[in-house]
């Protein structure tokens, strides 16, 4: 697939503990979705995926995670 979404001159571990850090802070399901989507794109078609995207966001938009982070986004 070849992302590449840092280029790290010196020690890479701190680095990458600090991504893992941040991934693992996220949703479990919205991470795993994210890479199961990563990998249907290299199947299906631009539409296709774009229908898939949309269907997972409903999904996870609707999730107890979600809700809590836009309750805290909007103060609530």
């Amino acid at each position: 697939m070849g992302l590449i979404s840092y280029v790290i001159d010196g020690p890479v571990v701190p680095t990458a503990l600090v991504i893992a850090e941040r991934v693992a802070s996220r949703s479990p399901r919205a991470v795993q979705e994210t890479k199961r989507l990563l990998g249907y794109s290299q199947r299906k078609s631009v539409q296709e995926q774009m229908n898939e995207e949309g269907r997972v966001f409903g999904e996870l938009v609707k999730s107890d995670y979600c809700r809590a982070l836009f309750a805290r986004f909007l103060g609530r």
